[in-house]
């Protein structure tokens, strides 16, 4: 009996790893598998609901991996790894209060997570609060120095609370980690911007677009457009609003800026007809109608 118990255990630990290590190379269908032929045989063990758990959140089946977790916790409540995993997946429903409870649970069990106390922050970020979110980024950089994302989330925190200056240092520690981080340089971008450094800001906004993909450059387009707005190089602003328009056709911001740099350069009519089909579109915006007011009149002839 006794030595059967030990293999048990022994097959128990090793079927563990093998599903661990199909996770880790990302085969999740073949782990899942596993898991459920496992749990035929060992319906109450906490650690292959878990590991189920996370399969099905993979495939973003976030319900059935709720009723995983929930499972493995009826069996064993002090597992933080669980207690995470759930946090997560109330985030993902916007359950921000409840996955903070997940997350607090989770780092009772073990204090130094830092990858739950990256997310409680994160959770607090979106209850936009950002100083306790900062002191979260902090403990988990605390232990591990090289986290990216909590040095990205505690520039973007310093940056909502409008400090700048300390939102800056941040970003450039993300740069220092990883130098082709177009967040960071965006977000350096926009809090130049917001200290006034309108070329600080236009030289973060291209280094930014010189790194392939499109991820963020419609973003990073309208900033570079509103720089060279404040700059009054408006032939500049033009044709990055296009470039950005033919990615995002319908961008209400930017279409709104490039009619007015269109009447700042003396495109009158341009910018009229731009704003006329902006006005089609948005029929209640005052902001067009003014705009409309404003590009008219110098079109008007003189009586």
């Amino acid at each position: 009996q006794r030595q059967m118990c030990i293999r048990d255990r022994y097959m128990n630990v090793e079927s563990l790893q093998i599903i661990s290590k199909f996770m880790n190379d990302y085969e999740y269908e073949k782990a899942m598998e596993l898991c459920d032929e496992l749990l035929k045989k060992d319906n109450d063990n906490s650690h292959l609901w878990a590991l189920k758990g996370c399969c099905l959140n993979h495939f973003e089946k976030y319900v059935e991996a709720m009723e995983c977790y929930n499972r493995s916790l009826s069996v064993d409540d002090e597992n933080p790894f669980i207690w995470f995993h759930v946090g997560k997946i109330l985030m993902e429903y916007d359950l921000f209060d409840d996955a903070l409870e997940c997350f607090n649970n989770s780092l009772e069990i073990n204090p130094a997570d830092d990858m739950a106390l990256y997310s409680k922050g994160e959770c607090l970020m979106f209850k936009k609060s950002y100083t306790e979110a900062i002191t979260c980024f902090d403990l988990a950089i605390g232990f591990n120095p090289k986290y990216l994302n909590a040095w990205l989330n505690k520039g973007l925190a310093l940056k909502l609370s409008n400090n700048f200056k300390e939102a800056l240092e941040c970003f450039d520690k993300v740069l220092f980690i990883d130098h082709n981080s177009k967040d960071a340089l965006y977000f350096k971008a926009d809090c130049y911007f917001n200290l006034g450094d309108l070329n600080s800001a236009l030289k973060c906004c291209n280094e930014a677009l010189s790194i392939g993909g499109d991820y963020l450059n419609s973003e990073i387009l309208l900033i570079k457009s509103v720089v060279l707005m404040d700059l009054g190089e408006y032939g500049s602003v033009i044709e990055a609003a296009d470039i950005a328009l033919e990615n995002n056709p319908d961008d209400y911001d930017l279409k709104m800026l490039k009619a007015q740099a269109l009447a700042f350069a003396g495109k009158y009519m341009e910018a009229l007809w731009l704003v006329e089909e902006l006005a089609d579109e948005n029929h209640g915006d005052m902001e067009l109608w003014l705009s409309l007011i404003h590009i008219s009149e110098p079109t008007r002839p003189i009586s």
